[in-house]
C-alpha cells in the first residue's frame, strides 16, 4: 500500500486570489515576471501625463535583455494565466516594448525581436 501524501504547498507554488477566483502561480512565473518588469523598466517611460507608455531606449544591450526576459516570461505562461490582470498588463508592456524595439537598426536585436514577436503570437 502507498503511504498517504500531503498536498501541502512545497514553496514552489503560491496561491493568489484574483477578481476571477483563486489562481495558481508558480514561483517561476512570479520570478520571471519580476525579471521582465525590471528589464522593461530600463526602456519604458511614460510619454505623457496620462500614463501611456513608450519604449525610449535605443541601447542594444538593454533591448536584448528586455527581449530575453520577455521570451522567458511568455514561454512559461499557461492559457489560464493569460486571463489574470497583472499578466495582461505585462503582456501589454511587452507589446509596447516590441513596437519600439522593432524600429531599431541593429540587425541582431531585430532578429531577437522577431523571435519574441512570434513567441508572443503563439502564446495568445
Amino acid at each position: 500500500m502507498r503511504p498517504a501524501t500531503s498536498k501541502a504547498t512545497t514553496g514552489k507554488e503560491k496561491r493568489k486570489k484574483g477578481g476571477g477566483g483563486e489562481q495558481l502561480l508558480t514561483d517561476q512565473v512570479s520570478s520571471l515576471r519580476a525579471r521582465l518588469q525590471d528589464a522593461l523598466a530600463l526602456g519604458l517611460t511614460k510619454s505623457d501625463g496620462c500614463g501611456s507608455k513608450k519604449w525610449q531606449t535605443t541601447d542594444a544591450g538593454i533591448q536584448s535583455h528586455a527581449l530575453k526576459a520577455a521570451a522567458a516570461f511568455l514561454g512559461c505562461l499557461s492559457n489560464d494565466m493569460l486571463r489574470l490582470p497583472h499578466i495582461k498588463e505585462s503582456i501589454s508592456d511587452i507589446l509596447i516594448a516590441l513596437e519600439g524595439i522593432l524600429q531599431s537598426k541593429n540587425v541582431s536585436v531585430l532578429i531577437q525581436a522577431t523571435d519574441a514577436s512570434f513567441k508572443s503570437r503563439s502564446s495568445f
